[in-house]
């Protein structure tokens, strides 16, 4: 067996000039989960080869960059290319089809003798399109289509305008009809089989992958003097920043809490005011993986303030949430409906989506002491890694594979 993975992913060598180049920031989440996924099939001693677009904005409005090179690189022994593009909205999604396309059809010619399976990660319209062509085609290679996230009213998209939300659900449906092409799924939550898989096709359920290799540190280096809550991500209203920074102002009498936060997004403004009127609040921008890992070494809790409101929690698991734990701390965040109950006890949730129920967490973790943040974060990273460690998550997806070629 042999596999082919195509995703929207980028060189992490190449992090920081993407971000400095980006006007709205890097999907570094996402980014993190599809390497992970990369690695465990690595660990599993797989045959695999890469190929990525770069998930970066359009210029000119959302990227300072207009040409982006092709490369030929490699990562762990495998090949790994990065198709090249001009990044022109319209124009660079149709020049990824055409070159995945070609990339495909090479490799696919290359391997005729193999069982092939090729991965793609998200309901990506470019990656769609492909799949519906390599279905037309008889191509020899089975696809397999990674659904983190749903669109449209099944995903958080509140906060845009009524003509906006009525196109993205149009949208949401056309892509759901073209994902029917695909020949299996890897979904993150139970519920999304029931909404994506009308054919009853085989998949599998893996609610996130987090490197299971990682050595981060599980001392606790805070100052009890002095508790940082860290929230990395996109800083977005509809991600309930708003609701945070209340919840977090609401507790004056705890001037050694610190609530820190990383990334872009609409909320930023209201962030940087908050901060002039508390200077417990503080913004640092978007930064690339490998700071957020220097960072993580003063953080006592990470926090997640997206809610369990709405129809599309059914359909969300948050990677980020185990990147969190993997940090070995404490991580606050909600329980979606999508999760499942092996994570109660793992998560410090917040009772309930009202802003003195998330006061009352904040207000737990001013009062923890060092030991506790040591305790419940070597708890959470060891949970994670034995629940959701990259070789085994994967080893499951390639049981499906190897079931699907005995059939």
């Amino acid at each position: 067996m042999k596999l082919l993975f195509v995703g929207s992913i980028y060189d992490n060598n190449n992090e920081k000039a993407l971000i400095n180049s980006s006007k709205v920031g890097l999907p570094i989440a996402s980014n993190v989960l599809q390497w992970n996924i990369i690695d465990g099939f690595i660990e599993n001693d797989q045959s695999i080869d890469l190929l990525g677009v770069t998930p970066i904005g359009s210029f000119p409005q959302r990227s300072k960059r207009i040409f982006i090179k092709g490369r030929h690189l490699t990562y762990k022994g495998c090949k790994y290319i990065e198709v090249g593009f001009i990044n022109v909205s319209l124009l660079k999604s149709k020049i990824w089809e055409i070159k995945i396309k070609q990339e495909i059809s090479a490799w696919t010619a290359n391997n005729k003798c193999d069982d092939l399976f090729i991965i793609f990660y998200d309901l990506n319209r470019t990656f769609l399109n492909v799949i519906k062509w390599l279905k037309a085609n008889d191509h020899c290679a089975k696809s397999c289509l990674i659904v983190p996230d749903l669109s449209g009213n099944l995903r958080n998209d509140m906060g845009y305008s009524r003509f906006k939300y009525f196109l993205l659900n149009v949208l949401s449906g056309d892509l759901l009809n073209d994902a029917q092409n695909a020949d299996c799924y890897v979904f993150l939550t139970e519920q999304m089989n029931q909404i994506v898989n009308r054919n009853a096709a085989p998949y599998i359920v893996v609610d996130g992958v987090v490197s299971d290799k990682m050595t981060q540190p599980t001392e606790c280096l805070c100052d009890p003097k002095e508790k940082v809550i860290l929230y990395a991500g996109n800083l977005s209203v509809q991600y309930n920043i708003d609701k945070l920074l209340l919840a977090f102002e609401s507790l004056p009498e705890y001037k050694d809490l610190r609530l820190w936060f990383c990334g872009k997004g609409n909320a930023v403004s209201m962030i940087i005011e908050a901060e002039k009127s508390d200077p417990r609040i503080c913004y640092l921008g978007q930064i690339s993986k490998s700071e957020l890992r220097e960072l993580e070494k003063k953080v006592s809790f990470f926090i997640n303030p997206r809610t369990n409101n709405g129809e599309y929690t059914k359909y969300s698991f948050p990677s980020k949430n185990l990147e969190y734990l993997l940090a070995g701390r404490p991580v606050i965040a909600y329980k979606l409906d999508g999760m499942s109950d092996d994570y109660d006890g793992i998560f410090m949730y917040v009772e309930d989506e009202s802003i003195d129920a998330l006061k009352e967490t904040l207000r737990l973790a001013a009062e923890m002491s060092c030991d506790e943040i040591i305790e419940r974060g070597n708890k959470g990273k060891v949970f994670v890694v034995g629940h959701n460690g990259s070789k085994m998550q994967m080893q499951k997806i390639l049981n499906m594979f190897q079931t699907m070629m005995r059939a």
